[in-house]
């Protein structure tokens, strides 16, 4: 070569397995569904030879009667593909699973996998009880029911109303959904778990989450970050979501005391802004609203809450929960002698049953809780009105395990509680469990947990009050019958607009779903879960999750989307109805050949868990 030329070249290198095989299953399927697994097989380079192909399959699929899931063929020669299909029948063992193939051809091999999940079309309902027991008092533990698989028990004992406490946890922490107000609600009672370890009421290892899950919440705060120092309700909406977003600060500089987050100065200060402003509205409905915003300005140690405490303390014609807000406002702000009084007044008037504030989420158990939490944190003395409280609070508990039924409901009944708990740990407990005939003595302080056994019975043996619950979870194996004050029909359309339970593989189906409302009401979820064999399409190849504008919703009737989200397995759907119908419609594929049971479609306002709809599917969709 010479130093005085240049140049250049290329060449073509492909890079591949003699042999390949490819594997195409369902991403999910329930109990009952069959369908179809099917393999190519590839001979690239491998010289022509005999093959044999092998899937392994997971402990929640098995072959339907009489099918191989070996599968053999002659001279497969190079540049030649084999197509094959395997069966297969979903059981009740509920879970991913691999499964797996494996190819021989000659002395070459290959291999491919993936991941099935068999999921019940209906939801985990669980039966929850809450008992206190005056000296002598017996509690009979009942764990019965028809599930699918083993259900999960617990039986807990505590001479504390706080107990309860870790339902409401447990609760937050599976709960599905993401808004504003329910990743604080989530994250919020966290704060408070290393002075409930330290009084026995939860173990060690759940507290160690505490600064994971604040930190967790906090950076999916900031992608509903407005540029005001306030929040919208969903990631990436440029609307104030104002009642939440006091929450949400409530929370921020809470977990900025116990040094689990940090803010930078002028992120901070922009809050601070912000809840000034909010102090300016001089609506007299939102009396309540201004003093929980003076109250987290006084928490976050702004002076500025002052002024509009004391304003809102004068101005008051009765005792009503503006007017604890505003002296406990006063009260963490340095003025304990102005305020205390003024929580103690309206305390007299039971001013946590006033309805309606300090936002339009807030139900009796939220202000019960956000009273309790504030009253222990205001460190005003006494225990019998705090003791009343919270057995109070804890016996409003619900039965259906979902503990006080919302996420701000949970959060401030969980806070409340620990908040009791702290300062009146639980006393030592003496009780008798029995069970089959066998008696044992139990003597313990915080809490204890018994096995979960069908017929246990505890006795109090204390002079104390004794608190027990007990709590089953799992799948239903019957799906529950229509019903409901929100009338719900699904409806699957073919691309000439006929209702269908058929389609090929490779058809475009359009699945309608359809709310009939007696009334308006606000932030509902529709949760749809799709047959095995559709996989959800986005025509617009746009985010799977969007904030739908105002321009959008006039097609959707009375119903007013906020947000959709196309998951995996399920669409989403969050907003507001009025009275009358509202339709949505989305757009599926037909994948996967096989039959497929028809999952129920749910409907639930987020903050009225008596506002809700289930329509049972039933039959089965039919991919040819």
């Amino acid at each position: 070569s010479s130093d005085k030329a240049a140049g250049s070249a290329q060449s073509r290198i492909v890079m591949r397995k003699p042999v390949t095989v490819t594997l195409s299953a369902p991403r999910h399927l329930a109990p009952g569904d069959t369908a179809e697994l099917a393999l190519t097989l590839f001979n690239h380079d491998a010289e022509a030879a005999d093959y044999s192909c092998t899937v392994a399959l997971p402990a929640g699929l098995e072959a339907v009667k009489g099918a191989s899931r070996t599968f053999t063929g002659k001279a497969l020669k190079k540049g030649e593909q084999r197509r094959h299909v395997l069966k297969v029948h979903a059981t009740e063992r509920l879970g991913a699973g691999k499964v797996s193939a494996a190819l021989t051809v000659g002395a070459a091999k290959a291999d491919d996998d993936t991941f099935v999940t068999v999921r019940s079309v209906n939801v985990a309902q669980s039966a929850y009880r809450f008992s206190v027991l005056k000296t002598g008092e017996s509690f009979a533990a009942s764990f019965a029911g028809e599930f699918l698989g083993t259900p999960s028990g617990s039986l807990r004992l505590a001479a504390s109303p706080a107990l309860a406490v870790k339902n409401a946890l447990d609760w937050l922490n599976d709960y599905p959904h993401g808004c504003l107000e329910q990743t604080a609600a989530g994250a919020f009672p966290y704060l408070a778990l290393p002075a409930l370890v330290k009084v026995g009421l939860v173990d060690a290892e759940l507290a160690a989450t505490n600064r994971h899950k604040v930190a967790d919440a906090y950076a999916q705060l900031q992608t509903m970050a407005l540029s005001d120092g306030s929040f919208a309700m969903w990631a990436g909406g440029n609307a104030t979501w104002s009642e939440a977003t006091v929450f949400a600060l409530h929370f921020i500089f809470e977990a900025e005391k116990r040094e689990l987050i940090s803010l930078d100065a002028p992120t901070r200060q922009k809050h601070i802004n912000w809840l000034r402003s909010r102090l300016a509205d001089a609506d007299p409905a939102k009396r309540a609203f201004r003093a929980y915003a003076a109250y987290v300005l006084a928490t976050a140690g702004d002076r500025s809450f002052v002024t509009a405490a004391r304003h809102i303390a004068e101005s008051t014609g009765k005792p009503d929960l503006a007017l604890f807000l505003a002296g406990g406002a006063l009260v963490r702000g340095g003025y304990a002698k102005l305020g205390a009084p003024l929580m103690l007044d309206a305390l007299e008037n039971d001013c946590w049953r006033e309805h309606g504030v300090p936002t339009s989420f807030s139900d009796d158990a939220c202000r019960l809780g956000m009273t309790l939490h504030i009253l222990m944190a205001c460190a005003i003395p006494g225990d019998e009105l705090p003791t009343r409280l919270a057995f109070e609070l804890a016996k409003t508990i619900r039965s259906d395990g979902s503990a006080w039924g919302t996420t701000q409901a949970n959060a401030w009944a969980a806070l409340g509680l620990a908040a009791y708990a702290e300062k009146f740990p639980p006393l030592p407990a003496e009780a008798e469990a029995a069970v089959n005939g066998k008696r044992e003595k139990l003597e313990f302080s915080g809490a204890r947990t018994l096995p979960a056994r069908d017929g246990t019975v505890v006795t109090n043996r204390a002079n104390s009050p004794l608190i027990v619950e007990s709590k089953i979870t799992g799948i239903p194996r019957k799906t529950p019958p229509d019903g409901g004050k929100l009338v719900l029909k699904k409806e699957f359309l073919n691309e000439k607009g006929e209702a269908v339970r058929e389609a090929r593989h490779g058809d475009k189906i359009y699945v309608r779903l359809t709310l009939d409302s007696p009334a308006e009401f606000r932030d509902l979820a529709i949760s749809d879960l799709l047959p095995g064999g559709l996989e959800i399409e986005d025509e617009t190849l746009a985010s799977r999750a969007v904030n739908l504008p105002s321009s959008m919703t006039e097609k959707y009737g009375k119903l007013v989307p906020k947000r959709l989200e196309k998951r995996d397995d399920r669409v989403l759907v969050f907003g507001d109805t009025g009275r009358g119908i509202g339709v949505v419609t989305y757009q599926t594929r037909a994948v996967i050949r096989g039959e497929f049971a028809i999952p129920p479609l749910h409907a639930e306002a987020m903050y009225d868990p008596q506002v809700n709809g289930i329509r049972n599917g039933g039959g089965v969709f039919t991919v040819k």
